[in-house]
């Protein structure tokens, strides 16, 4: 029997099925005809098109497919599967990965080698629960500890070397021995040192100013739809999407919903659903959908270490896609994302590794905070990644809407189950890797965290990934020199260090000129050239890493023509000592808790509540 794969534009497998699909009322006469116009342009036959659509429900088809070749097909689920030789099951290990390979019922079940006229069969989706359950344990540990049994040097499973501890506390030491020795030189060595810092971190800042953004954002621009896009419908790869689940029962509706949206084809969609085994009530709500067959939920079972790249690793084994991206349960891509994201892979080197697509916060009005989460996602990847990008440093990735090479994603170790922030720390470490990241020219609609607690704990939880991002990637700081040059090192340390201590320091700086100059006279200041010098200082430091970021954020808003949140600018240092107090906590929790996830609650926005109900 020839298989779709060899003749893709196979019309009919099995002729006979039309006739039986139809007479038993399965699908109407024009439905069936529309498919079989879908499944030639998509280069399928009819049935795999109605397979993959889940048009008619997959044991119906075997059911009436067995019927047209004679076969008598008793089903079984996967909790009755002991020995299931009689269907091709091909295991293969790929970097430590036991994968399941993408199972094609209508090609293997109905070929010579079936000698039975009677025949036991399950779904491909029975097969996998069946392999989860005889390799439920090897799963767990794979998706927890897999790169630290690969690569210990890059997880943040085992903290800072020894080596690392011993540098910190011989710092701190001479910081305090110095100031107790000669306090009054504190000041001087405290305010160079802090103006280093916060100057180290403002420069990729100011560079970011003077880029277009025609240079930073290459991909190419295109409309809404995606018919611009240099793509070719029945060329496109299937695309699997990861969605992380956990207590989002009230958002599950909504993100299926965004995600059928999406402009591309559903027989070549490949969606995951996670869900914690815990989660009872996001399965059940879940459950009650009755979604397409594009869509298949994977229960994580339990593990005290409970964080999202976990569940990602878990699910990545049963990824059948060329790419995949990761979405969050609030999340409101742009119908053409894929499209693009397919069209920015095939005119990217063999080194393109993944596309991060913009954040763009939908409750941008709702509070003062929301307000501010605006601004800051508006000037991170509308400024600040693309300079990222042209500069060549490794990129910080967002947790969601980042787009990867499955093969790639699965080669580098994928995610780091240990680490609060894994978006971060994979793309510095797809760079180590000789591989690269780009922006992609597409919006992600999301949902501010607008309340103060929830914000202190998202905030912290990012702060204490960027502290262990910055403890895995010091541990040999050469590594990443080697990989990426000098300069590109240096606008790394100045984006990963510079962004945390300028975050710990910031009220420092701030108060340090007033320190300075009320510590002196005003004439001892204005008399001693080293007294002046670090006044001025100071207070430049203070002027250009504020001035730095104001002029981001005023670009950002100018380009979303958002004139009224200029107002909002003013309160920018109330919000930047929050970021500061924030940053206080995650060296506190890094301390008592480094692998403690701190869940975010969605759903919570009255405006966007209101707008759905509309």
């Amino acid at each position: 029997m020839q298989t779709i794969e060899n003749n893709p534009a196979t019309a009919h497998l099995f002729p006979e099925l039309r006739d039986l699909l139809l007479s038993g009322k399965l699908i109407s006469a024009a439905v069936y005809d529309r498919c079989e116009q879908q499944a030639m342009m998509h280069g399928l036959s009819i049935e795999e098109y109605l397979y993959k659509s889940g048009l008619v429900p997959h044991k119906i088809l075997q059911q009436a497919i067995a019927i047209s070749q004679n076969l008598s097909l008793e089903f079984v689920d996967g909790k009755a599967i002991n020995n299931p030789y009689y269907v091709k099951q091909t295991l293969c290990e790929t970097n430590g990965y036991n994968l399941i390979e993408n199972y094609k019922p209508l090609n293997e079940i109905y070929s010579s080698n079936l000698e039975s006229p009677h025949t036991k069969f399950a779904t491909a989706r029975d097969f996998r629960d069946l392999f989860i359950r005889q390799n439920k344990d090897l799963l767990i540990h794979q998706s927890v500890h897999f790169l630290a049994d690969k690569t210990p040097n890059l997880a943040a499973k085992f903290g800072m070397h020894i080596g690392q501890k011993i540098v910190v506390i011989g710092l701190l030491f001479a910081v305090i021995m110095a100031t107790i020795i000669w306090p009054e030189f504190s000041y001087y060595y405290i305010s160079i040192i802090l103006s280093c810092v916060f100057l180290f971190a403002s420069s990729v800042k100011v560079y970011s100013l003077f880029l277009p953004k025609t240079a930073n954002i290459r991909a190419k621009p295109s409309q809404e739809d995606g018919t611009h896009l240099d793509v070719v419908v029945d060329k496109l790869p299937i695309y699997s999407i990861l969605v992380p689940l956990f207590k989002e029962e009230k958002l599950i509706k909504q993100l299926t919903s965004n995600l059928l949206k999406l402009n591309y084809p559903h027989s070549k969609l490949d969606i995951k659903l996670l869900f914690e085994q815990e989660d009872k009530a996001t399965i059940a709500a879940a459950k009650r959908l009755n979604l397409p067959e594009c869509f298949e939920f994977i229960i994580v079972p339990p593990h005290e270490l409970q964080t999202k790249p976990r569940a990602m690793n878990f699910a990545l084994p049963f990824v059948c896609g060329e790419y995949v991206t990761i979405y969050d349960a609030e999340d409101k891509p742009a119908s053409d994302q894929l499209l693009k994201a397919v069209d920015r892979f095939k005119h990217g080197d063999d080194k393109l590794a993944c596309l991060q697509a913009s954040l763009e916060i939908e409750n941008w009005n709702e509070n003062w905070m929301a307000r501010h989460f605006f601004i800051e996602y508006a000037t991170l990847f509308n400024h600040f990644l693309p300079a990222l990008e042209w500069l060549g440093i490794p990129l910080p990735l967002g947790g969601t809407s980042n787009h990867f090479k499955v093969d790639i994603l699965r080669k580098i170790g994928a995610w780091d189950a240990h680490n609060v922030t894994e978006d971060a720390d994979l793309g510095i470490r797809l760079t180590l890797c000789g591989y690269h990241s780009c922006v992609l020219n597409s919006i992600t609609l999301e949902e501010a965290n607008h309340r103060l607690i929830p914000w202190f704990k998202q905030r912290t939880r990012w702060l204490k990934g960027w502290l262990q991002t910055i403890i895995v990637h010091s541990r040999h700081p050469l590594n990443l020199y080697r990989a990426i040059g000098p300069l590109r090192f240096a606008g790394f340390l100045s984006l990963m260090m510079g962004m945390l201590f300028s975050s710990l320091l910031h009220p420092l700086i701030f108060v340090m000129p007033f320190v300075i100059y009320y510590t002196f006279d005003l004439v001892s200041v204005m008399n001693s050239t080293l007294h002046m010098s670090l006044f001025l200082l100071s207070f430049s430091t203070l002027i250009i890493g504020y001035g730095a970021v104001l002029c981001s954020n005023y670009q950002a808003l100018a380009e979303f023509r958002r004139w009224r949140l200029l107002l909002t600018l003013l309160t920018a240092p109330i919000y930047w000592l929050l970021v500061s107090l924030a940053a206080w906590l995650a060296i506190r929790e890094y301390i008592k808790n480094p692998f403690y996830w701190a869940k975010t609650e969605h759903g919570v926005s009255q405006y966007l509540n209101d707008q759905a109900a509309e």
